[in-house]
């Protein structure tokens, strides 16, 4: 009953694992919960939660396959900056991240990086190598990001696989399609968003009020020199009333009077 209850066990945990991985035939993928979307290469095994790894895609095996080419998705909470600072930055942080998962990994480099377009959105997109077992790697890697969660999609392949075939379309394509159908919740805010609105407030202040304060200035400056310039001639003729001391008076008998 043991040997039979075993048998019975080791069968349903196969066919859970069966259940978990499906071959891509050009369906899209949707994680609602993950407000996230993909298209898998036609032909490579899709399963979810593999690992810790939010989502894994493999090449079917097939004989004299030396390595299975892969693609996989990891995902994080929080918006990530896309921008050039934002790639400096994971530059110098990608190698150390991915050789923690794995003590074999070595002498990991990023080749170099750029910001693409992903239909009307942006991301950030790396090209590095690494070597594993004294086995050169390549390793693609993507940064792409909603406005609450971002995602980092590698497609990694032997080097001198990638190499090789680097100028075929066909085998380009079937990672670069798979990352750029990805569909992502929202997109993240602009890093220097608060400097821009805060300069398009004072540019509005200077091209739309500032020339009413001047012309109202310059209004209050005329009124001025008008109210000025009456104060003086009033002031003027005051003093030439004031200052005469010859005036004469004279009474109804033709008497003088000072």
């Amino acid at each position: 009953m043991k040997f039979l209850a075993c048998v019975l066990w080791l069968f349903s945990a196969t066919l859970l694992a069966q259940q978990e991985k499906d071959v891509a035939q050009g369906d899209r993928f949707e994680y609602p919960e993950r407000n996230f979307s993909i298209v898998p290469p036609v032909g490579f095994e899709v399963q979810d939660d593999a690992g810790g790894i939010f989502l894994n895609m493999r090449e079917l095996h097939r004989r004299g396959l030396t390595y299975r080419r892969n693609i996989q998705v990891f995902w994080s909470k929080g918006f990530h900056y896309i921008d050039a600072a934002a790639a400096k930055q994971l530059a110098a942080e990608i190698g150390p991240k991915f050789s923690k998962f794995s003590p074999s990994i070595r002498n990991y480099q990023v080749s170099s990086h750029a910001i693409v377009d992903i239909g009307e959105r942006k991301a950030i997109l790396f090209y590095n190598n690494y070597t594993i077992d004294k086995t050169n790697m390549m390793h693609i890697v993507m940064v792409i990001s909603g406005s609450k969660e971002h995602y980092l999609l590698t497609f990694t392949d032997l080097l001198k696989n990638y190499e090789k075939n680097e100028g075929n379309d066909a085998y380009g394509n079937v990672w670069w399609d798979c990352f750029t159908s990805v569909s992502v919740d929202g997109t993240p805010p602009y890093r220097y968003r608060y400097y821009v609105l805060a300069g398009g407030v004072l540019a509005a202040f200077v091209f739309l009020f500032l020339p009413f304060l001047l012309f109202r200035r310059r209004s209050s400056g005329r009124h001025y020199d008008s109210f000025v310039h009456e104060s003086v001639d009033q002031q003027e003729m005051v003093e030439v009333v004031d200052g005469d001391d010859d005036v004469l008076i004279e009474d109804d008998d033709n008497d003088e009077v000072l």
